[in-house]
């Protein structure tokens, strides 16, 4: 194995994991920000939301791409 497999092997393991892994940090983050804010004040709520609603859904489509490249992996394997 070169530095070129190497490098290889480290880009698809932070694109399959640490991409994902990070968009649900950023979720979670985004969640507990906005859970603190109090609901009396909603200049604050309104701005808190916005990122809230990003990282979910790019999480949402991370995990709906992690689950689609699962099905078609199964499938090429089936029919093997």
């Amino acid at each position: 194995m070169d530095i070129g497999d190497i490098i290889t092997v480290i880009l698809g393991y932070v694109i399959m994991f640490g991409i994902p892994a990070a968009s649900l940090i950023w979720l979670i983050i985004s969640v507990v920000r906005f859970a603190k804010v109090p609901k009396t004040d909603s200049e604050l709520r309104k701005k808190r939301r916005l990122p809230l609603v990003i990282s979910a859904v790019i999480f949402g489509i991370l995990v709906l791409s992690f689950v689609a490249l699962m099905i078609m992996l199964s499938i090429a394997m089936q029919s093997m």
